[in-house]
């Protein structure tokens, strides 16, 4: 019994044989594994990266908005202040034309006036002259 048998009649070299084909398996596994994990790293760096790019995109968008906002308050400024200005030159007109108005109603009024006061002066200074007519007469 000690005699040595053909590879394929020894049923534990078959065994061994079929140990390392499925040796072979367990290692294409370990490869695949390492492949997964090579993957898994890229990948968390692929993510990273795309985080810190997300961050620097928000902070540049913040700093539009802050820059936005900052535009936006000065131009609300700028146009508060030509209004302003407009609301100014507006009542100023407004002020010098009812000036002018107020000036040529009173110069009217003026004119009238002259006139019924020359009238009143007149019409005293004829009956005055008429009395002193009559009085002397």
């Amino acid at each position: 019994m000690s005699a040595p048998l053909p590879p394929d009649a020894n049923p534990n070299q078959q065994g061994q044989h079929r140990t390392s084909q499925a040796a072979e398996p367990i290692l294409a596994p370990e490869a695949a594994m390492d492949a997964l994990a090579q993957a898994f790293s890229e990948t968390q760096a692929r993510l990273k990266t795309w985080e810190e790019q997300y961050q620097q995109i928000q902070t540049i968008q913040a700093t539009l908005n802050q820059n936005q906002q900052k535009g936006i308050g000065s131009e609300t400024q700028r146009l508060r202040k030509q209004l302003r200005e407009i609301e100014l030159d507006l009542a100023l007109t407004i002020v010098l034309s009812l000036g002018d108005a107020a000036r040529e109603y009173w110069q009217e009024i003026l004119q009238q006036e002259s006139f019924w006061n020359f009238l009143r002066f007149a019409g005293l200074g004829f009956v005055l002259g008429v009395v002193v007519k009559a009085l002397i007469s």
